[in-house]
């Protein structure tokens, strides 16, 4: 009998948002937006860790907004 493994969520620290694709924001900056609802809310790790869950910043990336200035692809581009 196969027992299937129930996936462990993965935290990202502050300092390795940028890896993800999130901009280099102030921490100051980061507590505004999420008070603003504008960023995922963090979430406590341990008493003296919190971190955000992977999911919700890959969600944020994807559905942020590219700047008008930014070069987009053609659609039909392969």
């Amino acid at each position: 009998m196969k027992r299937e493994v129930e996936a462990r969520p993965v935290y990202v620290s502050y300092d390795e948002l940028p890896v993800y694709g999130v901009p280099k924001y102030s921490r100051v900056h980061m507590y505004r937006l999420m008070r603003r609802g504008q960023f995922p809310a963090q979430v406590q790790i341990t008493p003296n860790r919190v971190g955000w869950r992977l999911t919700s910043v890959s969600e944020w990336v994807g559905n942020r907004p590219l700047s008008s200035r930014v070069q987009r692809e053609p659609a039909d581009a392969a």
